[in-house]
């Protein structure tokens, strides 16, 4: 057992100033399997200037719907079939994107579609993400690769370029303020080698990052076909809730407090786990609860749909291990996700299903 203890007390605000700029590593920043992120989606587009001790506002971004994404390592049907080069894939609203990730880089193979169609495989990959990366820093490079339509198949070559440009302050929608923040801006080009014409495709996304969250808290992403319609471009944004994003400004100094003894239980290492994963038949979920509180899992399909509620039951506080039979939900073959409320707190966690 382990004593909590709290202080309460007066609270002193000191003035926040820009700290150094935000360094991204694999460890605090990549692409990491069983991540969740929930972000809401707009179509905001003004992505502001690059430099340093820059004030980005985007407390217009107005909220259209929710967005998820899920990180998972790549099975090996997946492995054997398409992306034998990728470690991890990246789920946004079902559509596979499969990276390789380690120390040095973060490198895209390929994409699958959410109807399950290959449509981009390449055999040069594309880099994103080089380690440790901080502002001032810049790559590029070239990618080459297949198309793939319903059809037919072509050719596709293009290149990108990666640049850290700016960090300062960013304020997000309902005026929440975040101070030292690394603006990294991803901007890439390529061409589809048609039987009679080339095609060109321009992306260029902007992302916001703070020293605490593995994910962006903000994006802009352009997106421009040279072929129609040159130096213009279709937007959407995307950022994270205020309420959902933990200490953010480290610039602000917490309260004191007086001494308030309580007894927790020994928390686990991962607030939730799942093992084995991959999963066949059975897999058991591990999770604590730190004080009596209800619980709440859900299992949902690689589509966001709801499959079966696991557990809906009040626990006191305490370690807690379930194992569930595959059969028993008629899971398939394929990527499945489990949302685990504990009180207030939620969770993601994604598994496979071999």
């Amino acid at each position: 057992m382990k004593r909590l203890y709290t202080l309460v007390s007066i609270l002193a605000v000191g003035s926040c100033l820009f700290a150094q700029p935000v360094v991204l590593t694999l460890k605090t920043h990549g692409l990491a399997p069983d991540q969740a992120n929930e972000m809401k989606m707009s179509n905001f587009s003004d992505p502001g200037r690059a430099g340093e001790n820059q004030v980005w506002d985007l407390s217009g971004m107005g909220s259209d719907k929710d967005f998820q994404s899920f990180v998972a390592p790549v099975s090996e049907a997946y492995k054997q079939l398409n992306f034998p080069e990728a470690n991890v894939v990246l789920n946004e609203e079902g559509n596979l994107f499969f990276y390789f990730t380690d120390e040095e880089a973060q490198s895209a193979w390929g994409v699958i579609n959410q109807c399950g169609r290959v449509v981009m495989k390449f055999s040069r990959p594309l880099t994103n993400m080089k380690y440790p990366f901080t502002y001032g820093d810049e790559f590029s490079g070239i990618y080459e690769g297949t198309y793939y339509f319903p059809d037919r198949e072509a050719p596709l070559a293009g290149t990108y370029n990666v640049k850290a440009d700016g960090y300062g302050k960013l304020i997000l929608p309902g005026g929440k303020e975040i101070n030292n923040i690394l603006r990294v801006v991803f901007t890439h080009s390529y061409e589809v080698i048609m039987e009679n014409s080339i095609e060109t495709n321009d992306i260029v996304s902007y992302r916001w990052y703070s020293s605490s969250e593995r994910f962006p808290l903000a994006m802009i992403i352009g997106i421009g076909n040279s072929s129609y319609n040159e130096g213009k471009y279709s937007y959407r944004s995307l950022y994270r809730v205020p309420e959902q994003i933990e200490e953010l400004n480290q610039n602000i100094q917490e309260p004191e407090q007086d001494i308030v003894e309580e007894s927790i239980p020994e928390p686990l290492q991962d607030p939730v786990r799942i093992y084995p994963n991959p999963a066949n038949k059975r897999f058991t979920l591990e999770y604590s609860v730190n004080e009596d509180s209800e619980v709440f899992i859900e299992l949902y399909d690689n589509k966001g749909t709801k499959v079966a509620t696991l557990t809906d039951q009040y626990k006191k506080a305490g370690n807690y291990s379930e194992t569930f039979n595959t059969n028993k939900y008629s899971l398939k073959h394929g990527i499945y996700h489990i949302r685990t409320i504990i009180g207030e707190q939620s969770y993601s966690t994604t598994f496979i299903r071999e």
